[in-house]
């Protein structure tokens, strides 16, 4: 070590001290851009990102709206009843901001009215899937793991149950 202080951490300056988890935001960033390339490949490259037809009968549904809010916060509210599901900060669930973010990039590049619902649905054999019907953007959760499906999941709430 050289014995100047300083030189092993970041470079000290306006905003870099200021309490906020850099890390995460990276981490969405990162997130963001790998589902925004999934979304704009054509459908036959896009196995990672793209839900395969459901083979079980639906057992819950919910159609949801993720409204990004100033601050990078993110309001999740049930369609139906406009009320809120859930109130994500920036700096929580990366995840679930990245996705959001690159499902709404796909919805402006097509046109689609960002007020449109997405549709959240549990089929019997608990596949979760989060889908984007006027874009016909099909995201099956299972494949990011445990943790995710879980915060999606409990979007249900009281979800409606299918016939």
């Amino acid at each position: 070590m050289s014995g100047r202080a300083g030189t092993l951490g970041p470079a000290a300056g306006p905003g870099r001290h200021s309490g906020r988890p850099w890390g995460v935001y990276v981490a969405a960033a990162v997130l963001s851009a790998l589902v925004a390339t999934g979304l704009a490949m054509p459908h036959r490259h896009r196995a990672l990102f793209a839900a395969d037809p459901p083979r079980a009968p639906l057992q819950a549904a919910r159609a949801l709206r993720f409204v990004e809010l100033p601050h990078d916060d993110l309001a999740v509210t049930d369609a139906a009843t406009g009320r809120r599901v859930a109130l994500v900060a920036a700096g929580e669930n990366g995840f679930l901001h990245g996705m959001v973010h690159g499902l709404s990039a796909t919805r402006r590049r097509n046109g689609v009215d960002p007020a449109r619902p997405y549709a959240l649905s549990l089929y019997a054999d608990g596949r979760l899937v989060l889908s984007d019907p006027p874009t016909g953007t099909a995201i099956d959760i299972e494949g990011f793991g445990p943790t995710n499906e879980a915060t999606l999941l409990r979007f249900l709430g009281s979800p409606r149950v299918a016939p």
